[in-house]
């Protein structure tokens, strides 16, 4: 029985001071990690690139309204696709637009409403007059580039939201 166990110890003290294959029982631990770190430094990216197309889009297509040459929803939503189509897949479709008029910023609600789907729910478009306060809010739902990162998160796609307040010029 020592003699057995002697073998057995032995065995192992061989195994342990055996350096052949580390490298690969290293990488088998940490690259998966690895790779979700850089997939999510990907996902992030995109999403900060989609999100900042949209908001110069936004910026663009609201002087339009601002300067009151823009009339209706589909309009607007064109002008937005024409400064953001090379990023947004099916531009027209996928954005969602709510343009408030007012008295002052203080009557606005600014906070997007959403469905079950994290789709942007408040859809109206009214540009208001010259001299009246407008809130303009272009939404869009991103897909994952990488659909199992959405289910980190509980959801299909990310929402983004391009926020824009300001008061019309006299027409």
């Amino acid at each position: 029985m020592a003699d057995r166990v002697g073998k057995i110890m032995s065995g192992l003290r061989r195994f342990a001071r055996n350096r052949r294959g580390v490298a690969a029982v290293e990488f088998a631990m940490i690259g998966p990690v690895f790779i979700l770190l850089m997939c999510g430094i990907l996902e992030n990216g995109l999403i900060l690139l989609t999100q900042s197309v949209l908001d110069n889009a936004t910026r663009v297509a609201s002087r339009q309204i601002l300067l009151g040459t823009v009339a209706s929803s589909s309009a607007f939503t064109t002008a937005v696709c024409n400064n953001a189509s090379s990023i947004i897949p099916s531009c027209t479709t996928n954005l969602k637009v709510n343009v408030q008029a007012g008295s002052s910023f203080a009557s606005f609600t600014a906070t997007p409403q959403t469905d079950a789907n994290n789709n942007m729910i408040n859809t109206a478009f009214n540009q208001g007059i010259g001299q009246q306060y407008v809130l303009v809010q272009v939404g869009y739902n991103r897909p994952f580039l990488l659909p199992w990162y959405g289910t980190f998160a509980g959801v299909k796609s990310e929402l983004l939201v391009s926020t824009l307040a300001f008061k019309n010029e006299p027409y």
